[in-house]
């Protein structure tokens, strides 16, 4: 009877990630998931693995396997948007720097010509 209750268990608990991962991996959004959170969730989902391998039981093994990728997934995704918004935003100060520097030259040079 336990067992088919860990099966009962996993299962659902494996089937929550389901729709999580499939709208993460469509639209790549990751705005409102937190990266602790995930990161945090993965590992433990990682050493849940392990344990199951130490006590050679599939019903924690394969669960615990399946929602490991959809986790990670999920998770590299998050990552991988968090680069690119660290670039964007690099790119978008180094931008607004050398508008601001030419800005306070063109300012320069019309204060001179108004002197004269």
């Amino acid at each position: 009877m336990s067992q088919v209750v860990g099966i009962i268990a996993a299962t659902c608990t494996t089937l929550s990630f389901v729709p999580q991962a499939i709208m993460t991996i469509k639209t790549q959004n990751t705005s409102s998931i937190s990266s602790a959170m995930y990161f945090i969730f993965t590992t433990g989902v990682f050493f849940w693995t392990v344990y199951g391998i130490f006590e050679k039981s599939p019903t924690i093994i394969v669960p615990n396997v399946i929602t490991f990728v959809l986790a990670m997934s999920i998770l590299i995704i998050i990552v991988k948007n968090q680069l690119n918004a660290t670039n964007e935003n690099a790119t978008n100060n180094a931008t607004n720097n050398a508008t601001i520097k030419t800005s306070k030259k063109h300012h320069r040079g019309r204060a001179k010509i108004g002197r004269l």
